[in-house]
């Protein structure tokens, strides 16, 4: 069952049960869309019962699956964290019931619960960086197998307004590519 999905697997259960009156069932059918890239990002969801396939268009305009995910798994973390819109297409592959945390009570369950923070967290910046590459014009039309092998070798890095990344004259040691995504 979703309550014991791997994000709130360290909540006690009465933190669990604060957690769920944050919840709303959203019951999508086989083969309809749950949101399409671009849709607002007003809230993540939690695939409760079924399958939901991530889908994500290439640099050459070709749709293409990035992930299958079941019960217990996120997804439309990106822009729910981020206020930007969604990154993906996705699709119910079977009928599905899925949790809704609007992005009010994202905030305010991450403030409450540090170990789902920095789990959020983890998951936010590891897919915010496939993301961002995906979208870089030199890596866009790389397969998606590519991709990952270079987001493994990647760090997301965040800066404040005003740090200074790197100087004239630094001795160049890697290729950095720079997403504002808040």
């Amino acid at each position: 069952m979703t309550k014991e999905a791997p994000i709130f697997r360290h909540l006690t259960p009465a933190e669990r049960e604060i957690l769920w009156s944050r919840t709303s069932a959203v019951k999508v059918a086989a083969g309809q869309k749950v949101f399409a890239d671009g849709d607002p990002g007003d809230a993540l969801y939690i695939v409760q019962r079924g399958r939901v396939a991530i889908r994500k268009k290439d640099g050459g305009g070709e749709e293409r699956e990035i992930a299958m995910l079941g019960e217990g798994e996120i997804f439309g973390e990106i822009a729910a964290m981020s206020g930007t819109p969604r990154t993906a297409d996705v699709m119910a592959e079977t009928d599905v019931t899925l949790l809704r945390i609007s992005r009010d009570d994202v905030f305010n369950i991450i403030d409450k619960f540090k170990v789902v923070k920095e789990r959020l967290d983890a998951i936010y910046r590891q897919r915010a960086l496939s993301t961002h590459l995906s979208k870089v014009p030199i890596f866009a039309s790389l397969p998606e197998e590519m991709i990952e092998k270079i987001r493994g070798a990647a760090t997301l890095q965040t800066f404040r307004q005003n740090d200074i990344v790197f100087s004239e004259g630094d001795e160049a040691r890697r290729l950095s590519s720079a997403n504002n995504l808040l």
